[in-house]
């Protein structure tokens, strides 16, 4: 057995992406000890019924959740990581570290202060 076989997982983000990751680890591992942290009730609440999750967490005990897990799995959009979640653990977190992430750097305004890869707006009126 695999250290991650025995490893308790936290998935932060039920979405597609999450989901998708706590259904696979449990049907290659039925024992893994999988538990998922969400905004949306409803979600978690069906992955229990499902047997995808042995344990769910709200937002709000975000910091309970990594402290108890092995290995913890962000499963959320690029924005939400930045938005969200370090606004989350900051404030009670002295050491935090990001071993890889996609894109590599979180895009910001373009020069012309348009948006990344779009084009400045014009004046129609000219």
């Amino acid at each position: 057995m695999s250290s991650l076989e025995s490893a308790k997982v936290l998935i932060i983000g039920l979405g597609l992406i999450g989901g998708s990751i706590a259904r696979g680890l449990k049907q290659n591992n039925p024992n893994q000890a999988l538990v998922a942290c969400d905004s949306d009730c409803a979600q978690l609440e069906a992955a229990l019924s499902a047997g995808d999750i042995d344990a769910a967490y709200g937002v709000a005990d975000v910091q309970l959740a990594c402290a108890e897990a092995d290995l913890v799995v962000i499963a959320l959009p690029p924005l939400a990581i930045e938005q969200k979640l370090f606004a989350l653990l900051k404030p009670r977190t002295t050491s935090l570290r990001i071993l890889g992430s996609y894109p590599p750097t979180l895009p910001t305004k373009a020069e012309n202060g348009s948006a990344p890869g779009l084009a400045a707006p014009t004046d129609a009126s000219k």
